[in-house]
């Protein structure tokens, strides 16, 4: 996805130099850049500016909103307060039979449902964000253990056992925790980008 934001962003910059002519075949229609918005993602198209013959030209690049936040996982929190404080007015309900058996079952269930729904969601945020946390940990210790083997030990071989002895293996240990994504072949070239294992 960074690979066609950029492009994006490379075909916006071209457009901006010659505002008359398409950036892919270069005729005097111009090129149309829209954006949609919604609640999870925004849309950016780029098409030629010819309505009636247009180019080739029809790139989409689609950016999909970060859920694992800590806003989302407030939200989260909330709509499950929410779903416990219906469960129990429904249940206060039976017991006070102002509803049937029979309804209250299957609202139950279904609200049940959504709860464990929610709860999943929630769980799955959390560890999230826990990950992230413990790589925030873990780069701030490298970082602490680089300057204390710069500032402090002067010649070579010991700055080498150092390095060997500490910040190797909490490298090694945040590598454990990475993984590879091969991207698409673009233009003869793969691309890749390390990301942390969820």
């Amino acid at each position: 996805m960074n690979n066609q934001l950029n492009e994006f962003y490379m075909l916006k910059k071209m457009y901006s130099k010659n505002k008359s002519k398409c950036v892919r075949c270069n005729r005097s229609v111009g090129t149309t850049f829209t954006a949609e918005y919604w609640d999870k993602k925004r849309v950016l198209h780029v098409r030629c500016g010819d309505s009636v013959s247009p180019c080739d030209l029809n790139k989409e690049v689609t950016i999909h909103k970060n859920m694992n936040s800590p806003e989302h996982l407030a939200k989260l929190n909330n709509d499950k307060l929410g779903i416990e404080t219906t469960i129990i007015r429904l249940k206060n309900r039976l017991l006070h039979e102002l509803v049937s058996q029979r309804l209250f079952d299957s609202e139950f269930e279904s609200l049940t449902k959504q709860h464990a729904a929610v709860s999943n969601q929630i769980q799955q945020i959390v560890s999230f964000l826990h990950s992230i946390e413990l790589e925030k940990t873990n780069d701030d210790a490298l970082f602490a253990q680089r300057i204390y083997t710069n500032s402090l030990i002067d010649d070579r071989p010991t700055r080498i056992h150092d390095m060997l002895s500490n910040i190797y293996p909490i490298r090694d240990k945040r590598r454990s925790r990475m993984e590879v994504i091969e991207h698409e072949e673009r233009l003869g070239i793969k691309t890749y980008e390390l990301q942390i294992k969820v």
